[in-house]
């Protein structure tokens, strides 16, 4: 709502809240997945301070409690191994919330030199905090079990001064940016020692080729230390022993955590705790050159700096409170930089990059265009959290070059608005997250590897007013891909070296929009068809389960029907997503293969509606 307190002073208010049931049954507990709780708001001042000046200061909240994302089973163990579409999951997360609190203040002030010159200076402050649990073996096993969080504390400080000038056949725009952000994260991963100890028989069967099943298991106990020790050793010698012969075995592993069933039910977390200070400079030009009525060009430049120092330390798991010396599972120490275990290990780089765009535009009539473009892109180079090794070797920066010519304008008496563009990009350095679980590690973790891609693609626009109430729109994208990443070891622990691939997809939307008159307020009726082409199954570099919905094209049908009052303050609506019930699920999550034989996928939104009111003053 705005509301204006006098002639040099405005306000303007906005809230909303957001509040949804989830759409899958826990049969664990009663956090089901899908269940959102979101309030968003933000004030606004305006204070005109003179006809050539004016202060607006502004503050936002967001603020988001929400159930954490549903692990949906494909193992044995899960509530539906066959089906991730049957409406139930069990997930037995220590809190399973995704909590997000956020607020910022930002202050803009413009002044005009004069008719030609103005100008503008952002100063923002944002505070981010947030935490995720989340279920990641799909299953209520209490010995298969496994959760992880992130939580972060961010503190961001951005300001910019900018100019505009405009002369006679030309405009500029220049000026530069700082930012800085300090960060605080936390990566915990929670077990128990009951699942920490089937991870650890998992690594020895593959180690020994014996189909181990629990270390825990007197029977198996005995069978590897007859193996180990040459001596006989029975089933009634490991229970009588107690934990000594885990003990021993322990002792005979450096590095492999061993622990006995007199340990049974006990807690185990692991975490790696992270700080960052990231600090950004940058300057910038344009300029739009009005060569004659139908040609201008467009230069711009930009020069980046970044700036990073980064910390990790990597303590032992928590059971070393009653087991001191019991060696971590997951988070294990990296030869050569035990400084994250015995303290703080840091990390400090930068990088930096000039980048550009020309732009040719040609202006066909009063209403098309016709342009040629050209544009380099820069992301800076980092660090992995989960990565120490990265201390000594960062990721690379993301590079890109575009190309793209296209055109648009309006046809028919301006019924039909058309955009087409062909484009060409190279993005070197691109950073992705993959699950990895290299040689000596008994459970995966995500990390990030570079790679490089190519996408060529085009794109249709079409927006065809068929009448004074009713418009029909169309969207379509093709664009081809060819990505090469580094090698890496996969989530089974699987050196993967075949890492290119060629892709091609082609998405579409179609819109119907109908403004029916009617004889009190004003009614809007919208319908959208969205077909995204799914090529998961060509990824080499992915394990594809044989599971229903995977691999599936996405095909959403939604709807909205509003109602707004003659004096445009009360709007009611009611809305429908998916309502073809289209199933389609991600890509399968192997974090708790390995260890656990628990892969686990996501699944996106089924048939969903909802009601919404608004209030404008």
């Amino acid at each position: 709502g705005n509301m204006v307190v006098n002639d040099s002073f405005s306000i303007r208010g906005n809230f909303l809240t957001n509040n949804r049931d989830g759409y899958v049954k826990n049969t664990e507990n009663h956090k089901d997945p899908g269940s959102v709780k979101n309030v968003t708001a933000r004030i606004a001042g305006l204070w005109t301070i003179s006809d050539a000046t004016q202060l607006q200061l502004s503050w936002d909240y967001d603020k988001v409690d929400n159930v954490s994302r549903g692990a949906h089973g494909i193992s044995e163990w899960a509530e539906c191994p066959d089906d991730p579409f049957c409406g139930r999951v069990s997930n037995d997360a220590y809190g399973n919330t995704e909590e997000r609190d956020m607020s910022a203040v930002t202050g803009k002030l413009f002044h005009d030199f004069n008719d030609q010159l103005s100008s503008k200076w952002i100063m923002s402050y944002r505070d981010y905090e947030t935490a995720n649990v989340e279920d990641m073996d799909g299953t209520a096993e209490f010995d298969r079990h496994l959760d992880t969080d992130n939580i972060e504390d961010s503190d961001i400080f951005y300001t910019e001064l900018q100019f505009n000038f405009e002369g006679d056949n030309f405009f500029l725009v220049f000026g530069g940016n700082y930012s800085r952000e300090d960060t605080y994260q936390e990566i915990p991963l929670y077990t128990n020692t009951d699942s920490a100890m089937r991870a650890v028989t998992a690594e020895l069967a593959g180690a020994t080729g014996f189909p181990f099943d629990h270390i825990w298991n007197p029977n198996e106990m005995a069978l590897l230390m007859t193996v180990l020790t040459g001596q006989p050793i029975t089933p009634g010698d490991v229970e009588a022993t107690g934990n000594l012969l885990y003990d021993l075995l322990d002792a005979q592993l450096p590095g492999v955590p061993v622990v006995g069933p007199g340990f049974a039910g006990e807690r185990w977390s692991e975490y790696y705790y992270n700080t960052g200070d990231f600090k950004n400079y940058g300057i910038y030009g344009d300029i739009d050159f009005q060569i004659n009525e139908k040609w201008n060009v467009i230069f711009g430049l930009r020069y980046s700096w970044d700036d990073k120092s980064f910390t990790w330390q990597n303590p032992p798991n928590t059971l070393n409170a009653i087991r001191p010396g019991t060696a971590n599972l997951v988070f294990t120490p990296v030869p050569g930089y035990e400084e994250a275990v015995t303290g703080t290990l840091r990390a400090s780089d930068d990088w930096s990059d000039l980048t550009g765009r020309a732009v040719v535009r040609y202006q066909i009539n009063d209403t098309a265009q016709t342009f040629l473009s050209y544009s380099t892109g820069y992301k800076s180079g980092g660090y992995d959290s989960l990565e120490p090794v990265t201390s000594d070797h960062p990721l690379d920066p993301e590079e890109s070059t575009n190309y793209e010519w296209g055109i648009k304008g309006d046809f028919f008496n301006r019924r039909l608005v058309t955009e087409f563009s062909l484009y060409y990009m190279e993005l070197d350095g691109r950073q992705r997250s993959v699950y990895s679980k290299p040689p000596g590690q008994a459970n995966a973790t995500p990390i990030l590897i570079n790679g490089d891609q190519e996408f060529t693609g085009a794109e249709i626009v079409l927006n065809w007013l068929i009448t004074d109430t009713i418009q029909l729109g169309f969207l379509t994208t093709w664009r081809d891909t060819d990505s090469t990443w580094e090698p890496f070891y996969n989530a089974e622990g699987e050196l993967i070296e075949d890492t290119e691939s060629s892709t091609a997809d082609t998405d579409y939307t179609i819109t119907f929009d109908w403004f029916p008159e009617i004889s009190k307020g004003r009614l809007d009726l919208r319908a959208e068809y969205i077909f995204y082409e799914n090529s998961i199954l060509e990824d080499p570099t992915i394990i594809h389960p044989d599971i229903k919905g995977y691999g599936e094209d996405r095909k959403l049908l939604n709807a909205r029907a509003a109602w707004t009052t003659d004096d445009g303050k009360w709007t009611f609506g009611i809305w429908g997503k998916n309502l073809l019930d289209n199933e389609v699920t991600s890509s399968v999550d192997n974090l708790t293969l390995a260890s656990f034989g628990t892969p686990f996928v996501r699944i996106e939104p089924p048939r969903t509606w909802g009601i919404e009111a608004a209030y404008n003053f």
